[in-house]
Order: structure tokens, then sequence, then C-alpha cells
């Protein structure tokens, strides 16, 4: 019923979870980030790739941060001219972003390990772990503490989970945010026309940015910024950070992505742990980005600030501590919804 595949050699090398019965399979890349950049369901003799991907990505020299799910740590999103003050100590990060700030974490584009991969009547999963010391070295003197991420992706039938689980391995405070940059093909067919397919992110805030980067200042979101009932996407372009994400009865946060013309829906929940999203929709749109933060961008400079009005969210861990989330991603078809 349930099986796991190993192709590929170096930066393509990818691990697969299959399920035979739900026709679903989902497959990582553990030398590119750890990134998911595939899940693939078969519905009433129709395939649906759900994460967006270039045409031949994986590919030596790809920008993992364009495909899949890339995993952010030890913060997601910028750090301001790479720079940032914590526990007395100054710090200073690679300009990646343009040359103009830190962008994305340590993480997303190393080699993963891979701790242990297998299938039982349960469903198929793998488990990749990144430990700065150990798989990025040389980046030590960049963050204050040392720090294990471990991350678990589990398919059993239109559902794809994925668990995280950090832990401080060094001496010292670790300061550590965490996010995901999920690119969902938007339509989910793409012969449905975009009018067809509507977004739904549970956020009564906006994060004001100037710049990318947040002025500490938030609004009520408004008009076309206002997600928390599907609405198309139409001709607006976001790169926008969301907060106030308001949970249903059982606790959890759910964003959709409905596609009514196909009558299929991809609906991604998770628990208050993130309590920051950003929407962004990528210039060849194709795809739409909503990405799940524990913290907001640039959340180690914000901290402690008194015009701040809102709490940037980033975790403090005491050597030792570990702390974890989940997301869910699922597969439905609007008929069974």
């Amino acid at each position: 019923m349930f099986h796991i595949e190993t192709s590929g050699e170096g930066a393509t090398t990818h691990v697969t979870m299959v399920d035979d019965e739900a026709k679903t399979r989902a497959s990582v890349l553990p030398n590119l980030g750890f990134d998911c950049y595939e899940f693939v369901c078969e519905i009433s003799n129709k395939i649906y790739d759900i994460l967006y991907y270039e045409p031949g990505f994986p590919s030596p020299g790809a920008r993992v941060t364009h495909h899949g799910i890339p995993v952010l740590a030890p913060f997601p999103n910028r750090i301001r001219a790479g720079r940032y003050g914590y526990a007395g100590q100054e710090f200073e990060l690679p300009r990646n972003d343009h040359d103009k700030n830190a962008i994305h974490g340590l993480a997303f584009d190393r080699r993963w390990r891979v701790a242990s991969g297998a299938s039982s009547e349960d469903g198929a999963w793998v488990l990749g772990e990144f430990q700065l010391s150990q798989d990025l070295p040389e980046a030590l003197p960049l963050w204050p503490s040392d720090f294990k991420l471990s991350v678990t992706y589990r398919l059993r039938g239109r559902e794809l989970s994925s668990h995280f689980r950090v832990e401080n391995t060094g001496e010292g405070v670790l300061p550590f945010g965490l996010g995901t940059h999920p690119y969902f093909r938007f339509p989910l067919k793409p012969s449905t026309p975009k009018d067809a397919c509507k977004i739904t992110v549970p956020a009564e805030q906006l994060v004001e940015l100037e710049e990318t980067l947040p002025t500490g200042k938030m609004t009520p979101v408004a008009g076309d910024a206002d997600l928390r009932v599907g609405r198309p996407l139409g001709e607006r372009s976001f790169d926008d950070v969301f907060t106030g994400l308001v949970a249903g009865p059982d606790g959890t946060i759910s964003h959709r992505i409905e596609d009514t013309q196909s009558r299929v829906a991809l609906e991604m929940t998770h628990g208050p742990e993130f309590n920051f999203a950003v929407v962004f929709t990528p210039k060849h749109g194709e795809a739409v980005c909503i990405e799940p933060y524990t913290c907001v961008t640039d959340a180690i400079n914000l901290e402690g600030r008194d015009d701040v009005a809102f709490e940037p969210g980033l975790w403090h861990l005491e050597p030792g501590q570990r702390r974890e989330a989940s997301i869910v991603y699922s597969v439905q078809t609007l008929d069974d919804a």
C-alpha cells in the first residue's frame, strides 16, 4: 500500500513516498534543503500536481527558494542588512537578498541528512536532519547558538504532514524562527481560469512594510487584502505579511485554495505556533505562496522595541530545550469538504 523510492544522485537525489491505493506521492530533496518539491494526487483519473516547480527542476544551480516547500530556519524572510545584536553580541550574516538583507535562514539550500525513512500500514515517511555545527560549521559564528532541526514528512492518502522539531544543541540561548515557503500551483488545475480559483487566509491584521521590512505597525485587513473569505486573486500581486491568524473550533488555523471549476481544494492547517503568514505571488503567475511563520520578518531586530505593535514571535531556547510544530496539507474534493 505504501512504499519509499530513492533515485537520482548528488543535488538531484530525491526520496519519494508513495501511497499506491490513494494514488498519491510526495518527493523530498535531501541535498537541497530537504525541500519537498512534489505532492501529486490522482482524483477521478485526473492528475493534480499541487506544488509548483519549474520544468527540469531539480537541476544543479537551481534556486531552491523558487520551488516546492523550502524550509526557512533559523529565521524566515529577512534580517535588515544582515545585522543584529543578541545577548550582548553583534552578528552579521551574508546579504543574499540582492545584497541588501539576509534572507530565509541558513538551511534552505544545504545538504541535509536522511535519518530514517520507511513505510507501514500508517503511511510512508522520511525524516531529515540539519545541525549547524555538523552540516554548516563555517556558519557557527553567524548565529548565537548551535541548533538541530528535524523535519518529518509523512504521506497517507491525500494528506501530507510535516513535523518540525528544533533543539538547542549549543551552550548559549538560541533565538529561533521557523517558516516554510510553499509554492502552490494557482489554479490547482492549469486549465481552470484564475477567476475560478480563490484563496482563504484567516488573518485579521496586515503588518506594515517599508521596502519588504516591518515598520512595527499593523492595520486591519481591508479590501482585496482581506482574505478571510475565499477571494480570487485577480490581477492583485502580493508580497505581504499577515498576522492575527484566527483558529477554528478545533484550535487549528486553516488556509485554503479552492479550484471551483475542477471541484478540488488544497487545505493547509497548522497550530497557533505559526501566527504570521506571508502571501506572495511570483511574477510568472503560475503559483501562490502562503507561508506560515512562527515569527515576523526581522523579528530579531524588532524584539524589545517600544514602537512595535505586535509580539514579534521569536523563540528563545535554553541549552537542551526543544520546540515542535506541524503543518498538514490535504487535498479534498469540494463536494466532500
